[in-house]
Formats: structure tokens, C-alpha cells, sequence
């Protein structure tokens, strides 16, 4: 009998954008699929995030949140969900935002020359 093997996949997309506001509670949510069953990870700005009294991280089945509690400035930035298992790794990019405030897009103004 053939055992089935699936590499680790979100199923709600690659990239989330949020825009909050300070004292917002924000559920980053992911569902993962993936047989052997993918070992999961949170990161924001590239350094592991770990369960605290500011952040609350939950895992149910293949349901995974990452929860701020209490939005605060400088908690925006790039959250990042991996999911590795022995037969590869996928990433969600969730990137936070507070409200009036971007920080993730550069805009040029172009000059014409006259």
C-alpha cells in the first residue's frame, strides 16, 4: 500500500496585508496541510518568536495563530509562518501596519526634465 506524502501548503494564500490601530488585538491565522505532519514556526523581522505575555501562540490540529495582544507601534513589521516537515518548507508573509503609517512601500516622486 503506498503511504501519501504532501508537502507542507497553506491554504489561505502567501501574503496578508494588516492595518491597525495601538491597542487592537490581531489574530494572525494559517491552516496548514502536510503529511508527515510540518513542524511550524513564527518570526517577525527574522527573529523566532516565542509564546509571551504580548503575544499568544495557539495551534489546533493544522490551525495555527499567532496572536498579538494589545497592538503596539513598534510590534508593525513582517510576520512570517514557516512550516517545515522532511519533504520541503513554505512561508506566509504577514506584513502589520499602523494605521496612517506605511512603512513597507517606497514612494518616489519623478521629476521631468524640462
Amino acid at each position: 500500500m503506498p503511504i501519501f506524502q504532501l508537502t507542507p501548503e497553506f491554504e489561505d494564500g502567501d501574503k496578508t496585508i494588516i492595518v491597525a490601530k495601538e491597542g487592537d488585538e490581531i489574530p494572525l491565522k494559517v491552516t496548514i496541510r502536510g503529511k508527515p505532519t510540518p513542524e511550524v514556526k513564527w518570526y517577525y523581522n527574522g527573529l523566532l518568536v516565542r509564546d509571551t505575555s504580548r503575544v499568544d501562540l495557539k495551534a489546533h490540529g493544522n490551525k495555527h495563530t499567532l496572536t498579538l495582544l494589545s497592538f503596539r507601534q513598534n510590534e508593525a513589521g513582517t510576520y512570517k509562518c514557516e512550516a517545515t516537515s522532511r519533504l520541503g518548507s513554505k512561508t506566509k508573509i504577514f506584513v502589520v501596519e499602523l494605521d496612517g503609517k506605511v512603512s513597507h512601500f517606497c514612494i518616489t516622486r519623478f521629476r521631468r526634465n524640462r
